[in-house]
Formats: structure tokens, C-alpha cells, sequence
């Protein structure tokens, strides 16, 4: 009887501790997410369509940078080549304005440099809407300077140092509502009473049309205009968003001798033109007009016509660059177009004649290089049966919005 119940005992003792054992488990299956993913092959900058995604799973741990059936992706855009399969991510898939600064897929996107006291004092903010005016420096040899609007009410999507960095003055949203962070709208934030790390706007990123992008590219590079910036009225004040530059009629002053080609002057005579080291005489020259570069000669253009070439041929001695002065006057003697260039050395060069707005339809003109004490004509005219081909580049004018 004793060894039965030691022997029940026992068992008890065994039974307690196998039940006091820790279970061996083997590891557990990961969790999967479903995902949404390329049901095709996405290509760059395009909009994605619902037909082109479908679903995947990935482990959850590296789910975070997916997006999931729960998001929609309509309006959304592609950064790169998608890969059919290829999880649809917040790196290769981004609304317009997430990576191209703005969500109008038909504007350009763009940039100009200015002199910080010309943008509103380093204050223009993303949101803005502004006027851009190009400007050129009087010349006290030659003119009084120009000015334009080149572009008016665009917007800007971005401002930026000199040196690159992201301008930290006071801010505004993009629906152009002042956020200032400081004591006013023009304020420049939390300096302390100085401008310790403080860095206004020099350089400003804007989204306009292609044609007002083209616009002030040909004025702020390709001319060389500077620009100064103001913050835009209602459009309901501009009343003339893209006037052409004002027409001035030049103060009558001596003609020089027009000197024909047929009879070259005698170098060292009446053409000789003293320049920085030494004096150059002028022997023969002419001008023709053209549609393009070094071209063939062209005297009747397309109405509308804003951009055509001077073809120069000037012989002179010594040898060297030459400032030389093309001016463009219709038949009442009103100048459309005024600038000196830099004939680059005896013989034949082409020089860009640009006129925003375009030349006034059939009229008919005549431009004049003047080099030295030597002058050269030739006679053109504006028409609508032109015998010219389109000098590709007549709708730079309608810059405005």
C-alpha cells in the first residue's frame, strides 16, 4: 500500500513539472501588407491611371514607404521609369507640386537672378504673384535706357540665396496669404534687431506659360537686361500686362555721310575713328537684312516679325573688334530699335535684331549702321505677302498674362 502511494506521488511530481515546462515554439511567419504596385510599365513625368496599378504584399517591416489600397493616387505622377511589379512608393510616385514645385503641368518652371534691393527689398515669398520688368542702364553715348514688362502676375513657387540656400525672411503661402515671422509682412523675422542669419531672396523660382518663361530668358540672358521685381496688383489694375517698350523719337542730330560701298574713302581721312588704342578708318562697308544668320539677303518679312539679322561687311584697318551702332527707323523717321554691337574683326558678322512686340505690319524701313564717321543703309519692309522665310522666333512678344 506505502509503494502505491509513493508511486501515485511520484507521477503527480512528474505531471506538475511537465506541465511547468517551457513550450518550444518555432518562429513566427512574418505579417504581410498588401501594397499598391506597377500593373505596367509607368513611364517618367506621366500622370498614373487606376488601369495602370494593381496590388502586391511585403513584409510589414518594410512597408512604411508604400502606398496601400487605402490611398488614392489619382493626380499623382510618376519621377522615374515604374517597372512593372514595382511597389508604387512616396520616392516614384508624387503629386505635381511635390516635385516640380507646382501642380500645373503647363507652365514652366524657372528661374532669375536680382539685385536684392530690386526684389521688394529680398522680401518676394513663394505664393507672390508678381511683375518682372527688364531694364537696361542709360548709355550717356548713346540713349537714355529701356524698360519693360516682360512678364506680369506670374507666380513664385520658390525663392533662394545667392549662395543657394532656402531664403528664411518672413514667409507667405501659396495661396499668397502673409505669414510674416516677424513684426510685419515686410519684417525679417526673428533677427533681433539685426540681420545675424538672416538671407533674403536673390534669386527667384517662378512658374509662367513657356511664352513668358521664353520672354524673360531673351530679355535677362540672351540681351542681358536686369531685372527689378514688384509685387503684383489685382489683374484688374493691369490694365496693359505686356506694353511694348515706348517708341522715342530720336533727337534730330547731324547725320553722318552715308559712304557708298562702290567708293571707299582713303584710310586715315574723314572715317578715321579714334578708339582705345589707336585710330581705325573705315575703307567701305554695307548692310542687308536677313531671316537668319549670315542669311541671304531679304527685303519684304512676315507682319509680325519681331526677331531678323543685320548682315554687316565692313573693312577697316587695323584690324580688330569694332563698335558699331545699328538703329532701325520706319518711313517717319520713328526708332523701333537702337543698340551698339562689336563687329568682331574686318569681313562680314551677323547681329540679332529683337523687337518685343513685334515690327508694325506693312511698313516699310530702313536701318542704319552707323561705324565711326562712316554710316551704311538698306531698306526693308513689313507685308503680308512676304518673300522671307519665318524668322522662328516672331511669337517672343506676348509675354503677359
Amino acid at each position: 500500500m506505502r509503494n502505491r502511494k509513493v508511486l501515485l506521488l511520484l507521477l503527480v511530481v512528474i505531471l506538475v513539472a511537465f506541465k511547468l515546462l517551457p513550450t518550444q515554439k518555432g518562429p513566427a511567419a512574418p505579417s504581410a501588407v498588401v501594397v499598391l504596385a506597377a500593373r505596367e510599365n509607368i513611364e517618367p513625368y506621366t500622370f498614373i491611371s487606376s488601369s495602370q496599378v494593381s496590388t502586391t504584399t511585403v513584409p510589414s517591416a518594410m512597408a512604411g514607404g508604400y502606398y496601400t489600397s487605402a490611398d488614392k493616387l489619382d493626380g499623382y505622377m510618376a519621377t522615374t521609369l515604374i517597372k512593372k511589379g514595382t511597389g508604387l512608393t512616396r520616392a516614384n510616385a508624387l503629386l505635381p507640386e511635390d516635385f516640380r514645385f507646382w501642380g500645373d503641368m503647363g507652365l514652366e518652371i524657372g528661374s532669375f537672378k536680382a539685385v536684392f534691393s530690386e526684389l521688394v527689398g529680398g522680401q518676394v515669398r513663394p505664393g507672390h504673384r508678381i511683375n518682372v520688368y527688364a531694364y537696361r542702364k542709360s548709355d550717356e553715348d548713346e540713349d537714355n535706357g529701356d524698360l519693360v514688362l516682360v512678364a506680369s502676375n506670374i507666380l513664385v513657387v520658390g525663392v533662394r540665396t545667392e549662395t543657394g540656400e532656402q531664403a528664411t525672411a518672413g514667409q507667405a503661402s501659396v495661396s499668397g496669404t502673409p505669414t510674416p515671422s516677424g513684426g510685419g509682412p515686410l519684417d525679417f523675422g526673428s533677427l533681433g534687431g539685426g540681420l545675424a542669419g538672416a538671407q533674403p531672396a536673390s534669386v527667384v523660382v517662378y512658374a509662367a506659360e513657356p511664352r513668358v518663361a521664353q520672354a524673360i530668358i531673351a530679355f535677362l540672358g540672351s540681351r542681358d537686361y536686369s531685372a527689378w521685381v514688384t509685387l503684383a496688383p489685382q489683374p484688374a489694375a493691369i490694365t496693359t500686362p505686356m506694353p511694348v517698350p515706348t517708341l522715342r523719337r530720336p533727337t534730330p542730330t547731324p547725320q553722318p555721310t552715308l559712304q557708298p560701298t562702290s567708293e571707299p574713302s582713303t584710310p586715315g581721312g574723314p572715317n578715321a575713328t579714334t578708339v582705345p588704342g589707336g585710330t581705325v578708318s573705315v575703307v567701305s562697308g554695307s548692310v542687308y537684312m536677313s531671316a537668319a544668320r549670315n542669311g541671304t539677303q531679304c527685303e519684304k518679312f512676315s507682319n509680325g516679325t519681331s526677331t531678323l539679322w543685320a548682315v554687316v561687311t565692313l573693312n577697316y584697318a587695323p584690324a580688330g573688334a569694332f563698335p558699331i551702332t545699328i538703329e532701325v527707323t520706319d518711313q517717319d523717321r520713328v526708332q523701333h530699335f537702337s543698340q551698339q554691337f562689336f563687329h568682331p574683326a574686318p569681313g562680314t558678322a551677323s547681329h540679332l535684331i529683337e523687337r518685343p512686340g513685334g515690327f508694325p505690319a506693312n511698313t516699310k524701313f530702313t536701318t542704319t549702321v552707323t561705324a565711326g564717321a562712316a554710316a551704311f543703309q538698306c531698306t526693308w519692309e513689313t507685308t503680308s505677302d512676304a518673300t522671307c522665310p519665318p524668322t522662328g522666333n516672331a511669337s517672343l512678344p506676348n509675354t503677359g498674362n
